[in-house]
């Protein structure tokens, strides 16, 4: 898939703010896959260092508290610790 190997490749090295695929996955993937499909994603970027947020979950970044957004599926961050 593209966005994995754009994280692979380390073009996206710091921020990923939303999966690209969000409208492709509703369109396209049952719930049960598109569930499958982000803990799959999550398990990636945890096991990259990154800190990864779902569904309504509130997260801090630069100093900012936001909530992820119903139409994003995941958003994560380069954990620099």
């Amino acid at each position: 898939m593209i966005v994995t190997g754009l994280w692979a490749s380390g073009i996206i090295p710091k921020f990923i703010a939303k999966i690209a695929a969000t409208s492709y996955l509703k369109n396209n993937f049952p719930k049960k896959q598109t569930d499958e499909f982000l803990r799959l994603c999550m398990t990636y970027l945890e096991n990259k260092g990154y800190e990864v947020y779902v569904g309504n979950t509130r997260y801090s970044y630069n100093n900012a508290t936001q909530n992820v957004q119903p139409n994003e599926l995941l958003i994560a961050f380069k954990n620099d610790k």
